[in-house]
This record gives structure tokens, sequence and C-alpha cells, in this order.
């Protein structure tokens, strides 16, 4: 049955790796949850910010640091 289901997917690779990912655990967030009780801590005194174009916002110069992180696209992470 399942084989044969598989035959009639447009991409039946997709359907076993999704599978597969899910069984190991590979759509788990990979880090811990925030406290509800930390608090942000203040920006630091004399920091320096960019203007952004066309919108005018301001952005930190020296950024998040989020580029070079492992879970920097990691939705839960990013979310906490």
């Amino acid at each position: 049955l399942g084989l044969g289901w598989l035959t009639v997917q447009e991409h039946p690779l997709g359907y076993v790796f999704s599978s597969v990912y899910k069984i190991w655990g590979y759509n788990q967030p990979k880090t811990v949850a925030v406290p509800d009780d930390q608090k942000p801590e203040p920006r630091p005194q004399g920091e320096m910010f960019l203007t952004l174009l066309g919108h005018g916002d301001q952005m930190p110069m020296n950024g998040l640091g989020m580029c070079c992180r492992p879970t920097a696209y990691d939705d839960e992470s990013v979310y906490n």
C-alpha cells in the first residue's frame, strides 16, 4: 500500500525525506525556549546605528549576529 501510494505522487522522495526528518526529530526547535521572566538587557551606551534605505528605520551597526548562528533561520528560535 505505501509503495503504491508513493508511485502516484508527483514528488515521492519529498514525502520520504519529510517522513524521515519528522521521525528523526529534525523538525523540532534547536534551542530551548526563553523563560517568561527573562527580560531583554538595555541597549549599550554609545551604540551606533545605520539608517536603512527606503524606510528610514535604524539598525545597530554591529547587527544581531544571527547570520552565522546555526539556529538563525529556525522559526522557533527567531520567535523566541
